[in-house]
């Protein structure tokens, strides 16, 4: 099997078959080499055919180790590796608003991104106060909480991190009557 390489949280499927002249049973089993407890998984049989399929969390590289066991305990293993590619996050800022004079802004921020991530944000405002930074996110969604100080149209750009330093913006108008 070929080395590979694959996008954070994007399934990948191989279709495997080995061969052995004895007329035995067989098991096959999968480590994916992403879970920390290094169990093996075993797969379905079909003849001797079998199908792999996963998907990994996070970006890394990542060993994949296949084992078929015959009935007499003699077994033969397959190696290949994973290259898993950090998904740069999308950002939902969601649709424009409008507040009177005097009263916050609020609003929810959706971040898209596959991959077992933290993110922080910055959030700037368009009115020339300092850009406000939200560091630590681990939840998909984060609220926006801002008080203009002058009536007027302002375009809110916010920008999301994710742990690897991969940026996705959207923006929105905050209209302050």
């Amino acid at each position: 099997i070929d080395d590979m390489t694959v996008n954070e949280g994007e399934w990948f499927d191989l279709t495997g078959s080995f061969i052995d002249p004895g007329a035995d049973t067989w098991s096959v089993t999968v480590d994916y080499g992403d879970d920390p407890s290094g169990i093996a998984q075993p797969l379905l049989l079909m003849g001797k055919d079998f199908t792999i399929s996963h998907a990994y969390a996070d970006n890394g590289q990542y060993t994949v180790t296949v084992t078929v066991t015959d009935d007499d305990g003699a077994a033969g293993t397959e190696q290949f590796n994973v290259k898993v590619e950090n998904v740069v996050p999308t950002v939902n800022a969601g649709e424009d608003v409008t507040v009177n004079d005097g009263t916050n802004i609020t609003h929810l921020i959706f971040i898209t991104d596959p991959g077992a991530d933290r993110w922080s944000a910055e959030i700037d405002y368009g009115d020339w106060s300092s850009v406000e930074t939200q560091s630590n996110l681990i939840d998909r969604a984060f609220a926006l909480d801002h008080l203009y100080a002058v009536p007027g149209v302002y375009a809110v750009a916010v920008t999301v991190s994710d742990d690897e330093g991969a940026q996705g913006t959207d923006t929105f108008t905050a209209t302050v009557n």
